[in-house]
């Protein structure tokens, strides 16, 4: 468990410290010394903090249902597939076949999925 932390704690860092754009790890890590840089400041506690936190979030997120898929199937080799949970990735494809010309909503479709025009004519 402690070693899970640092990986953390080391991979957080690193997010922080790397990312696009001009401001490198030299000038971040003079920035959380106490140096005053308004570029670096923004991105980092702007753009790169958030993006840090966010992927914490997203991933205990999805620790938490993956236990809990496996605490309900009483099966600690379950997964989506069991209880048809990826199986919902299709309905915004499947939507034009059934309903018609596709709500914006199905901008947000699996990668497989043929573009809701493409489809909207059967």
């Amino acid at each position: 468990m402690l070693l899970l932390l640092t990986a953390l704690v080391a991979v957080s860092v690193v997010s922080l410290l790397m990312g696009a754009g001009s401001v490198g790890p030299l000038r971040v890590v003079a920035l959380l010394g106490g140096a005053q840089d308004s570029e670096a400041s923004f991105i980092v506690w702007e753009l790169r903090a958030p993006r840090t936190l966010i992927g914490i979030a997203v991933g205990m997120a999805l620790g938490v249902a993956g236990a809990l898929l496996q605490a309900v199937a009483r099966n600690p080799l379950a997964e989506p597939g069991l209880l048809g949970v990826s199986a919902g990735r299709r309905l915004p494809w499947r939507w034009p076949w059934f309903w018609g010309p596709a709500p914006p909503l199905c901008a947000f479709q699996s990668h497989n999925s043929a573009p809701w025009w493409a489809v909207s004519a059967y």
